[in-house]
């Protein structure tokens, strides 16, 4: 976490900065908030600060009530700045395995946690909650982001490139089965995390799923990995 102190006329103003996928951001805080936002910002956004680099964009918010309120306000900010830089969140777990980075999306109880959970021993867990994928030259890279859901600690700021998409589905044994691009991308833009109607992500999401090799990927909780591992 890079703290500064900026003089802004009389007045002095505490600059937090941050780096989510690669996308940088300065932010203000109002001064009556500065004490106890540092200390949890401090811990829980560490991983995620900008060192030595300047912020491209600068964005003052001048009421947080609680941390959960700037958590919100972070996620509605950086679904915006990304799709400025060809990227989205996705409502997914994502882990780096063995070097290549897997990404598991599916609707609310579908299993996003669970997988994460069952993943700490083959690899290093991104989020269990919401991951951000960016189109960098010709190709996509997955990224962590500092949200996490049900797994305690913040998320892990590290990036692999050409992802694997795995929508999940519980069941007795683990399998891959084939998905149409169609069909895959039809259930991909229900995770993808937008807070206001935007143009630009149809495209942008139909050139992430047909890029990207994807699968469903039927699963208990224990093995599974054994099976993404043959993935070429």
């Amino acid at each position: 976490m890079k703290i500064i102190m900026k003089e802004n006329g009389i007045k002095r103003e505490r600059m937090l900065y941050l780096c989510i996928a690669g996308v940088g951001s300065s932010i203000a805080l109002a001064e009556k908030y500065q004490t106890a936002f540092f200390k949890i910002l401090k811990k829980r956004y560490k991983e995620f600060s900008l060192k030595n680099t300047p912020a491209k964009i600068t964005l003052v918010y001048k009421g947080l009530p609680n941390k959960y309120a700037f958590d919100t306000f972070l996620r509605l900010t950086y679904s915006s700045l990304l799709l400025k830089h060809n990227g989205f969140f996705l409502h997914a777990s994502g882990v780096i395995s063995r070097g290549k980075g897997y990404i598991f999306t599916g609707i609310s109880g579908a299993g996003k946690t669970t997988v994460a959970e069952a993943s700490r021993k083959c690899g290093v867990v991104l989020s269990d909650e919401i991951v951000a994928v960016r189109k960098v030259g010709k190709s996509w890279k997955l990224y962590g982001t500092p949200f996490m859901g049900l797994m305690k600690g913040g998320g892990t700021n590290k990036s692999a490139g050409s992802p694997k998409l795995l929508f999940l589905k519980q069941a007795r044994e683990n399998a891959l089965k084939p998905i149409a691009t169609e069909r895959a991308w039809a259930k991909l833009l229900r995770n993808v995390i937008l807070f206001k109607p935007e143009k630009k992500i149809a495209g942008l999401s139909y050139d992430f799923i047909s890029s990207v090799e994807k699968n469903i990927l039927e699963f208990k909780k224990t093995g599974f990995w054994r099976v993404l591992w043959r993935i070429k």
